[in-house]
């Protein structure tokens, strides 16, 4: 990903975590990312407990300016299941 993205970007992401019993590598796939400009400081807020979406939630700051970001991704499949 770091070089798909624009020079002078970064990047943070969360990759779909993998399910059941199969643990290769051809069956991980998906996630979430975000690319921001190097010159901002990033933190990862955990967020735990969300089985209906994916979600990535980063603390970005940049002169003294501070935004927090939610990026979430939900799949409708998820959305009704039986969990």
């Amino acid at each position: 990903m770091l070089l798909s993205g624009p020079p002078g970007y970064r990047f943070d992401e969360r990759a779909r975590p993998r399910l059941g019993d199969d643990q290769t590598m051809s069956t991980n796939h998906g996630g979430v990312a975000v690319y921001f400009k190097s010159t901002f400081t990033c933190q990862k807020i955990e967020v735990d407990g969300l089985r209906t979406m994916e979600v990535l939630m980063l603390r970005l700051c940049h002169t003294g300016h501070t935004l927090v970001l939610a990026t979430i991704y939900s799949l409708q499949t998820w959305i009704f299941s039986s969990e």
